[in-house]
C-alpha cells in the first residue's frame, strides 16, 4: 500500500493491550521503554524493513498518572503545572530512547484530542495550557537536547479545528515553534474548515492523524 508515515502512541493507549506509561517516578529515574520493546518496537522494525524512508509522527494519549490531578491514565484529567518541566523531559527521553532503536520520530503532537475525556488514556487541554505547554516547557527542552522533531497541535476533530487555529495565533510564539495542525476524521464533513485553516496558515503542516472504523469480533 506505499505507506510512508506511521503514527505512533507515547505510553499507551485505547489500542494498547494494557495501560502503562514510562516512568512513575517524578525525577524520572526508572524511565524505560520496555513494554514498547515486546510488540511495537518489532513491528516498527519490520516496516523499516519493507521502507527504509518510513516516517514516525508520535502522541501522546496522556502523560503519567503521577502528573496529573486525577491521578490515573485514564478518564481524562490534567496536567498540574508543577510537573510540565518533568513531563516535556519525558516526551525527551522518549525520542532519545526511540532514537537508540533506530526509530526517529519526525513529527510530534502535544496530546491526542485534548479536548475529549475518555475511559481510556486521555488528557484535557485548553487551547492556552497546550500553548504554554508548548512554548515555554516542550520546545525549549528540545532545543536544548538538540531535538529536532517537528511539533504539532490539536490532534482532534475537524469540526472545531478553525476555531482552535485562531485561538492558537494570538498567541506571538506560535507561527515559530509550531510545524503544523494535525486532526481526526470523526464528527462529519466539515472540510471547509480544513480548506479555510490552509488560507489562514499557509505555510503550516495540515496532516490527517487518525480515522479509523473499530471492529469486534465475538
Amino acid at each position: 500500500m506505499n505507506y510512508n508515515i506511521c503514527r505512533l502512541s507515547i505510553g499507551s493507549s485505547d489500542f494498547s493491550i494494557n495501560s502503562y506509561s514510562y516512568s512513575t517516578k517524578d525525577d524520572l529515574s526508572d524511565f524505560s521503554i520496555s513494554k514498547d520493546m515486546k510488540y511495537v518496537i518489532p513491528i516498527i522494525k519490520k516496516a523499516q524493513n519493507r521502507n527504509i524512508n518510513l516516517k514516525f509522527l508520535a502522541s501522546p494519549w496522556t502523560p503519567p498518572a503521577f502528573m496529573k490531578n486525577n491521578k490515573k491514565l485514564t478518564d481524562g484529567g490534567k496536567l498540574v503545572p508543577k510537573f510540565k518541566k518533568i513531563y516535556a523531559n519525558y516526551l525527551v527521553e522518549f525520542i532519545k530512547s526511540y532514537k537508540k532503536e533506530n526509530i526517529n520520530i519526525d513529527y510530534m503532537t502535544i496530546q491526542n484530542e485534548p479536548n475529549a475525556k475518555q475511559i481510556w488514556e486521555s488528557c484535557l487541554y485548553e487551547p492556552n495550557e497546550e500553548l504554554d505547554l508548548l512554548t515555554n516547557y516542550i520546545y525549549p527542552e528540545f532545543k536544548k537536547n538538540n531535538i529536532k522533531t517537528k511539533l504539532l497541535v490539536w490532534d482532534h476533530n475537524k469540526d472545531k479545528l478553525l476555531t482552535r487555529a485562531f485561538d492558537y495565533s494570538e498567541n506571538a510564539g506560535f507561527l515559530d515553534k509550531v510545524t503544523g495542525l494535525a486532526f481526526h476524521w470523526y464528527t462529519g464533513d466539515h472540510f471547509e474548515n480544513i480548506d479555510l485553516v490552509k488560507k489562514v496558515f499557509p505555510n503550516k503542516l495540515l496532516i490527517h492523524t487518525e480515522g479509523c472504523t473499530r471492529l469486534f469480533c465475538f
